[in-house]
């Protein structure tokens, strides 16, 4: 129930800031801005890594044949029985695209295995890279902010910026994911220093 009305909440938030821009630039909202709007498709780095919401198989098939995808990281993790995953995976394969699974969460510290197979693909999957969640805005959020932390080098300020509500990033309902941005010190820290159940404790008793 809760999860609906964030999602909800979100699509409304991302729909009122983009026509408010366009109304702004004296732009006419037009069906295809619309249906970008629920896409949530968005450049993290121009020709090596893309961020979106669940999307449908034709409007991936868009993506991946307009910027040259080359692997595509689904943050939702396998859902062999799910009509979305199914077709999800039928296409990419029609296409030659590398389909690779991470079960990230959406509400709860991301596991340290599924760190390390995200930033192992980072510097290993054919690029460009398309990772998406269900929203584009929690999971696709984290998994952003740790590519411009660890495959270019900037600073948290920047990083963070893909934690906002631009993307539909409500930081009182995931403040997780922002935390973890927050304190990241790199994949040695990750190794020896993280500790996602003590986190979860400050967050709580914050």
């Amino acid at each position: 129930m809760f999860s609906c009305e964030a999602s909800f909440l979100r699509i409304l938030i991302i729909l009122f800031i983009s026509t408010n821009f366009l109304a702004a630039t004296g732009d006419k909202v037009r069906i295809n801005d619309i249906k970008k709007l629920f896409d949530n498709f968005h450049s993290v780095q121009p020709g090596a890594l893309y961020r979106s919401a669940q999307l449908k198989p034709s409007r991936l098939r868009k993506y991946i044949q307009k910027f040259g995808i080359k692997s595509v990281i689904n943050l939702r993790g396998v859902n062999e029985n799910t009509k979305w995953w199914q077709a999800e995976k039928a296409i990419l394969e029609k296409l030659n695209v590398h389909y690779y699974n991470i079960p990230f969460s959406a509400s709860h510290f991301s596991s340290k295995k599924n760190l390390h197979k995200l930033l192992y693909l980072y510097k290993y999957a054919p690029k460009p890279i398309l990772i998406h969640c269900r929203d584009g805005a929690d999971r696709s959020g984290e998994a952003a902010a740790l590519w411009v932390l660890e495959q270019q080098g900037k600073r948290k300020k920047d990083a963070l910026k893909h934690l906002s509500i631009k993307y539909g990033y409500l930081r009182f309902r995931r403040p997780e994911k922002y935390f973890l941005i927050s304190i990241w010190q790199g994949e040695k820290w990750l190794n020896q220093k993280y500790d996602p159940e003590s986190y979860a404790s400050k967050i709580k008793h914050s």
